[in-house]
């Protein structure tokens, strides 16, 4: 069997595994940080994470400079409100 034919597989399966424990950590992560600082911290070290595996993949770390624009209007918004949605959503209405 041919390993290099079972890595995008193992890649997709490493990045399910990882997704999957994010949101049973939240609760206990929220014990020690304000949701949306944790949230914030958390999109810090994905991205830093990710800037640093691209060039393994042969990716380039850095989209064309005309996109530039378009990356930072859809990928602000898209960030703050999945994250904060999913940090504020452990909020207890009754403790708030």
């Amino acid at each position: 069997m041919n390993i290099k034919k079972l890595v995008p597989e193992l890649v997709t399966l490493g990045i399910i595994l990882i997704g999957t424990l994010c949101y049973p950590l939240v609760s206990p992560g929220l014990q020690y940080a304000p949701p949306l600082l944790f949230a914030a911290l958390r999109t810090l070290i994905a991205g830093v994470g990710i800037f640093l595996l691209l060039p393994l993949f042969g990716q380039p770390r850095f989209p064309p400079r005309d996109v530039w624009k378009w990356v930072l209007l859809l990928s602000i918004p898209a960030v703050m409100f999945t994250y904060g949605t999913m940090f504020l959503s452990h909020i207890n209405p009754k403790m708030a």
